[in-house]
């Protein structure tokens, strides 16, 4: 009968796995190499597609309801304006980044405006603010 001879060191497992790139924009922008490698788009037209035409971070100071002032960072992105004006909302939230920003102004407005043929280009604003505690004069109910 042969004997199984267990190694003195177990192997090293790690307990968690390897941190997950999901960083919206990358995302956004690997999605895109696929459709323009599908659609044999020119590397040019697939760089100026690629990149933000426009970007602008500013700084908001606010009066809250309780009088104190608070300065919220905010975005706003164009990311493409070859087909008209920049289309595209505001997004309030905590967690707001401008790759994020960056991302949903891509695919949210420049890249959905063009495949139905709307005449806009696409822009997207965030601001990082928590609604709820942001002062209730600004807000529609």
């Amino acid at each position: 009968m042969a004997t199984v001879v267990k190694p003195a060191v177990q192997p090293m497992v790690p307990r968690i796995a390897p941190r997950e790139d999901l960083n919206p924009f990358r995302i956004a922008q690997i999605q895109f190499d696929m459709a323009a490698e599908f659609l044999k788009l020119d590397p040019g037209l697939r760089q100026v597609l690629r990149t933000p035409k426009r970007i602008l971070e500013v700084s908001l100071p606010t009066k809250m309801d309780n009088g104190q002032l608070k300065v919220m960072t905010g975005f706003r992105v164009q990311h493409n304006i070859s087909r008209g004006p920049g289309k595209g909302g505001i997004r309030y939230h905590p967690g707001v980044t401008l790759d994020e920003v960056k991302a949903l102004a891509a695919v949210d407005d420049t890249w959905k405006t063009a495949v139905v043929n709307v005449p806009f280009g696409g822009a997207k604003g965030g601001i990082i603010a928590t609604p709820s505690a942001c002062p209730k004069a600004n807000w529609k109910e």
